[in-house]
Protein backbone atom coordinates (compact mmCIF):
# COMPACT_ATOMS: atom_id res chain seq x y z
CA UNK A 1 0.00 0.00 0.00
CA UNK A 2 1.67 3.25 -1.37
CA UNK A 3 -0.18 5.79 1.20
CA UNK A 4 1.06 3.30 3.85
CA UNK A 5 5.15 4.46 3.11
CA UNK A 6 4.11 8.30 2.74
CA UNK A 7 5.98 10.50 5.43
CA UNK A 8 3.59 10.78 8.23
CA UNK A 9 2.79 14.34 9.77
CA UNK A 10 4.85 15.92 12.31
CA UNK A 11 7.80 14.10 10.39
CA UNK A 12 10.16 14.68 7.13
CA UNK A 13 11.63 12.24 5.21
CA UNK A 14 14.39 13.72 2.81
CA UNK A 15 15.79 11.92 -0.03
CA UNK A 16 17.25 8.34 0.95
CA UNK A 17 15.05 7.86 3.86
CA UNK A 18 15.09 4.83 5.63
CA UNK A 19 12.51 5.79 8.26
CA UNK A 20 10.83 9.19 8.92
CA UNK A 21 12.19 11.49 11.31
CA UNK A 22 10.60 13.86 13.45
CA UNK A 23 10.35 17.28 13.31
CA UNK A 24 12.40 19.15 15.33
CA UNK A 25 11.38 21.74 18.01
CA UNK A 26 11.24 25.37 16.61
CA UNK A 27 9.31 23.32 13.40
CA UNK A 28 6.14 21.07 12.44
CA UNK A 29 4.49 19.20 9.80
CA UNK A 30 0.90 19.05 9.34
CA UNK A 31 1.04 17.10 6.04
CA UNK A 32 1.65 13.78 4.96
CA UNK A 33 4.39 12.67 2.30
CA UNK A 34 6.86 15.90 3.02
CA UNK A 35 11.03 16.07 2.43
CA UNK A 36 11.20 18.42 5.21
CA UNK A 37 9.53 20.27 8.01
CA UNK A 38 8.08 23.72 8.31
CA UNK A 39 9.32 26.58 10.13
CA UNK A 40 7.40 27.37 13.15
CA UNK A 41 5.61 30.98 11.98
CA UNK A 42 6.14 33.56 14.32
CA UNK A 43 3.75 34.46 16.82
CA UNK A 44 3.92 30.60 17.96
CA UNK A 45 6.26 27.63 19.13
CA UNK A 46 6.35 24.43 18.04
CA UNK A 47 7.90 21.80 20.67
CA UNK A 48 9.39 18.23 19.14
CA UNK A 49 6.72 16.25 16.82
CA UNK A 50 4.84 19.32 16.42
CA UNK A 51 1.98 18.79 13.72
CA UNK A 52 0.61 22.59 14.06
CA UNK A 53 2.05 25.63 15.72
CA UNK A 54 0.83 26.47 18.99
CA UNK A 55 -0.19 30.43 19.77
CA UNK A 56 2.43 32.25 22.16
CA UNK A 57 1.10 32.67 25.45
CA UNK A 58 0.81 36.10 27.57
CA UNK A 59 4.09 37.37 28.66
CA UNK A 60 6.06 36.06 25.71
CA UNK A 61 6.82 36.54 22.53
CA UNK A 62 7.74 34.24 19.23
CA UNK A 63 10.08 35.18 16.67
CA UNK A 64 10.15 32.18 13.77
CA UNK A 65 11.50 29.43 14.85
CA UNK A 66 10.57 29.40 18.59
CA UNK A 67 11.02 26.36 20.10
CA UNK A 68 8.83 26.61 23.27
CA UNK A 69 6.34 28.79 25.04
CA UNK A 70 9.04 30.53 27.49
CA UNK A 71 11.94 30.61 25.40
CA UNK A 72 11.74 34.29 24.58
CA UNK A 73 10.37 36.45 27.73
CA UNK A 74 8.85 39.94 27.87
CA UNK A 75 12.02 41.46 30.15
CA UNK A 76 11.77 43.26 33.01
CA UNK A 77 10.36 46.97 32.71
CA UNK A 78 7.55 45.16 30.35
CA UNK A 79 4.30 42.67 30.17
CA UNK A 80 2.22 41.42 28.07
CA UNK A 81 -1.50 40.49 28.67
CA UNK A 82 -2.16 39.34 24.57
CA UNK A 83 -1.42 36.12 22.93
CA UNK A 84 0.53 35.66 19.69
CA UNK A 85 3.18 38.37 20.34
CA UNK A 86 5.84 38.25 17.37
CA UNK A 87 8.79 40.16 18.85
CA UNK A 88 9.98 42.02 22.12
CA UNK A 89 8.56 45.69 20.63
CA UNK A 90 5.33 44.22 20.53
CA UNK A 91 5.91 43.57 24.64
CA UNK A 92 3.76 46.46 26.43
CA UNK A 93 6.37 49.03 28.44
CA UNK A 94 5.61 48.97 32.26
CA UNK A 95 2.08 50.87 33.42
CA UNK A 96 3.03 54.47 34.58
CA UNK A 97 3.21 54.36 38.30
CA UNK A 98 4.41 50.78 38.73
CA UNK A 99 7.01 48.47 38.19
CA UNK A 100 7.88 45.19 35.96
CA UNK A 101 10.18 43.69 38.29
CA UNK A 102 11.02 40.17 36.62
CA UNK A 103 10.97 38.59 33.11
CA UNK A 104 7.43 37.17 31.50
CA UNK A 105 5.33 39.04 33.03
CA UNK A 106 1.39 39.20 32.44
CA UNK A 107 0.84 42.54 34.36
CA UNK A 108 2.80 44.99 36.45
CA UNK A 109 4.54 43.76 39.49
CA UNK A 110 2.87 46.83 42.02
CA UNK A 111 2.73 50.40 42.41
CA UNK A 112 6.10 52.17 42.70
CA UNK A 113 7.21 53.05 46.02
CA UNK A 114 6.95 56.51 47.72
CA UNK A 115 9.49 58.82 47.41
CA UNK A 116 9.90 57.74 43.40
CA UNK A 117 7.77 58.03 40.36
CA UNK A 118 7.57 55.77 37.45
CA UNK A 119 6.59 57.59 34.06
CA UNK A 120 6.30 53.83 32.28
CA UNK A 121 8.86 51.20 32.11
CA UNK A 122 10.23 50.76 35.29
CA UNK A 123 11.30 47.68 35.88
CA UNK A 124 12.12 48.59 39.45
CA UNK A 125 9.98 49.98 42.70
CA UNK A 126 12.42 52.56 43.51
CA UNK A 127 14.19 53.94 40.00
CA UNK A 128 16.99 56.49 40.47
CA UNK A 129 17.60 56.88 36.78
CA UNK A 130 19.51 60.33 37.34
CA UNK A 131 21.83 58.65 39.65
CA UNK A 132 23.12 55.84 37.34
CA UNK A 133 23.51 58.02 34.12
CA UNK A 134 24.82 61.09 36.03
CA UNK A 135 22.46 63.55 34.20
CA UNK A 136 20.74 65.99 36.71
CA UNK A 137 16.67 66.21 36.81
CA UNK A 138 15.89 68.91 38.29
CA UNK A 139 12.23 70.57 37.98
CA UNK A 140 12.18 74.17 39.61
CA UNK A 141 9.55 76.55 40.34
CA UNK A 142 6.19 76.13 37.90
CA UNK A 143 7.85 73.43 35.48
CA UNK A 144 6.64 69.42 36.33
CA UNK A 145 7.34 66.68 34.36
CA UNK A 146 4.80 65.95 31.94
CA UNK A 147 2.84 62.33 32.33
CA UNK A 148 2.37 61.77 28.79
CA UNK A 149 4.46 60.28 26.70
CA UNK A 150 7.19 59.55 29.43
CA UNK A 151 9.71 57.70 30.26
CA UNK A 152 11.31 59.32 33.12
CA UNK A 153 12.10 56.62 36.57
CA UNK A 154 13.43 58.61 39.41
CA UNK A 155 13.86 59.94 42.80
CA UNK A 156 11.39 62.36 43.53
CA UNK A 157 13.04 65.65 42.67
CA UNK A 158 13.32 68.80 44.91
CA UNK A 159 10.49 70.99 45.56
CA UNK A 160 7.79 68.31 44.77
CA UNK A 161 6.51 65.17 47.21
CA UNK A 162 5.69 61.77 45.43
CA UNK A 163 3.17 59.39 47.63
CA UNK A 164 3.11 55.55 46.36
CA UNK A 165 2.36 54.79 42.61
CA UNK A 166 3.18 57.79 41.57
CA UNK A 167 3.20 58.66 37.77
CA UNK A 168 4.78 61.84 38.20
CA UNK A 169 6.25 64.67 40.57
CA UNK A 170 3.51 66.73 42.35
CA UNK A 171 4.85 70.48 43.00
CA UNK A 172 4.65 71.43 46.89
CA UNK A 173 2.28 74.33 47.19
CA UNK A 174 3.15 77.86 47.69
CA UNK A 175 4.37 78.82 50.85
CA UNK A 176 7.08 76.26 51.19
CA UNK A 177 10.55 75.50 49.49
CA UNK A 178 12.48 72.24 49.94
CA UNK A 179 15.82 71.36 47.84
CA UNK A 180 15.59 67.37 49.18
CA UNK A 181 14.51 64.47 47.33
CA UNK A 182 12.62 61.57 48.09
CA UNK A 183 9.72 63.31 49.96
CA UNK A 184 6.62 61.28 49.80
CA UNK A 185 3.63 63.92 51.44
CA UNK A 186 2.41 66.82 51.29
CA UNK A 187 2.70 67.75 54.73
CA UNK A 188 6.70 66.55 53.89
CA UNK A 189 7.38 70.33 52.24
CA UNK A 190 8.46 72.29 54.89
CA UNK A 191 7.17 75.44 55.38
CA UNK A 192 8.69 79.09 53.79
CA UNK A 193 12.24 80.15 55.20
CA UNK A 194 12.13 82.90 57.78
CA UNK A 195 12.36 86.39 56.53
CA UNK A 196 11.89 84.59 52.96
CA UNK A 197 8.91 84.35 50.38
CA UNK A 198 7.68 81.35 48.26
CA UNK A 199 4.95 82.39 45.78
CA UNK A 200 5.36 79.56 43.23
CA UNK A 201 4.67 76.21 43.65
CA UNK A 202 7.81 73.69 43.80
CA UNK A 203 10.18 76.07 45.07
CA UNK A 204 13.47 75.10 46.04
CA UNK A 205 14.89 78.31 46.63
CA UNK A 206 13.08 80.77 49.07
CA UNK A 207 12.47 83.99 47.53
Amino acid sequence: NVSSLLCPVAHMCPFGSAEPTPCIAGTYQDEIGQHSCKTCPAGSYCLNNATNPRPCPQGSYCPAGTRFSTEHLCPNGTYSNSFSLKNVTQCTPCTPGHYCGSPGLTAPTAKCLAGYFCGGGSSVAAPHESGESGFQISYIGETCVETLNTTINDICPPGHYCPVGSDAPVQCPPGTNSSSTGLVNVTDCPACTGGFYCPLNGTVYAT
